[in-house]
């Protein structure tokens, strides 16, 4: 099950160091970190009928952390022929692209893992309903847990619950697992750029001669076939990391550690409202943290006045973590 990155469309290993992608933002801590799905190609699946109904969903988490971090509903798509690929989402269906984000980087390990579920276990209109129900959920993005706690229309709890159900017990496509670390040796390099994460034993050094992804983000032959049409059947997705700003993604860390504790008691009943104020309540206390670092830094800022470049470039990082009002405030307070 091995994993890529993209030098210039040449397939090379993520622990080996690899040059910049000039069309990209580098990576830099304090800078924002955006990591989306790119493409997806989903390989033979198929069912007795010949099409298979695809769930796709995603996991992650930065730091040390030992806890799993909150499961993405990504995509939801009916009627899937074999070695059909998606880059464009559209809108007539559920789709999104959003795997992690954070405003301002902090320099550690960031986790992720994808998967790819055949959901053929469950009736065309069961799916149906499935597919309705991502689409009126009214945040961005959707966390499994809130299609349980936080949908807007009390009948979908019980769709819910059988989505949830559905990641336990149907036909996984793809699992896929990687960890990037800034500036660490030994360890998957995290560059802005492409990424591929494919399923199924492959020989990594015949795999990186033999494919190459192209500017269309599929995975090509040196002479410009696509991969399937020289033999490759197991499903892979490619990932784009970049240093970019998106305002609509600034509380992703925030909804995924709220969403991650409603994971631990997900079908127990717990209120929408119960659900929302576990939400507000690990916001505060993330913006609580931030106040604490911030206080912090301005104090070996005064300490160390010959390092004040230092402080302040570490002061306006952690000041991203917080609203805009909440870091004009404490600039003032402070007399930043």
């Amino acid at each position: 099950m091995p994993a890529f990155f993209s030098d210039n469309g040449k397939l090379t290993l993520p622990s080996i160091p690899h040059s910049q992608d000039g069309r990209y933002a580098p990576i830099e801590i304090g800078k924002p970190l955006c990591v989306e799905i790119l493409h997806m190609a989903f390989g033979d699946v198929k069912d007795w009928w010949g099409k298979a109904e695809i769930l796709v969903s995603s996991w992650a988490k930065s730091g040390g952390t030992a806890k799993p971090g909150a499961r993405l509903v990504n995509l939801m798509r009916n009627n899937v022929p074999e070695f059909h690929h998606i880059s464009d989402f559209g809108a007539a269906e559920y789709g999104h692209q959003l795997v992690y984000y954070t405003p301002s980087y902090r320099g550690t390990t960031v986790r992720f893992s994808l998967e790819f579920l055949e959901i053929d276990r469950l009736d065309g209109n069961e799916i149906a309903k499935l597919g309705n129900a991502l689409k009126g959920i009214g945040l961005l993005p959707v966390f499994a847990p809130q299609l349980s706690f936080l949908a807007l229309a009390p009948q979908i709890l019980e769709i819910g619950r059988k989505l949830y159900e559905l990641f336990n017990r149907n036909d996984v496509v793809l699992l896929e697992h990687m960890d990037l670390s800034f500036n660490e040796p030994d360890s998957n390099v995290l560059t802005s750029g492409r990424y591929v994460l494919i399923n199924g034993n492959q020989n990594v050094l015949t795999f990186a001669q033999k494919f190459r992804l192209e500017p269309d983000n599929m995975l090509h032959t040196e002479t410009g076939r696509l991969a399937e049409e020289e033999g490759l059947k197991d499903a892979y997705v490619v990932i784009r990391i970049n240093s970019v700003q998106k305002d609509e993604y600034k509380d992703f860390e925030v909804n995924s550690t709220a969403q991650g504790l409603l994971d631990a008691v997900v079908n127990q009943g717990i209120s929408t409202n119960i659900a929302e104020l576990l939400t507000e309540s690990v916001k505060a206390a993330n913006q609580f943290g931030s106040f604490e670092k911030v206080l912090g830094l301005k104090k070996r800022l005064n300490a160390e006045p010959e390092k004040q470049d230092e402080w302040k470039k570490a002061i306006e990082n952690e000041l991203k973590i917080l609203s805009d009002d909440q870091a004009i405030l404490l600039r003032d307070v402070l007399g930043l």
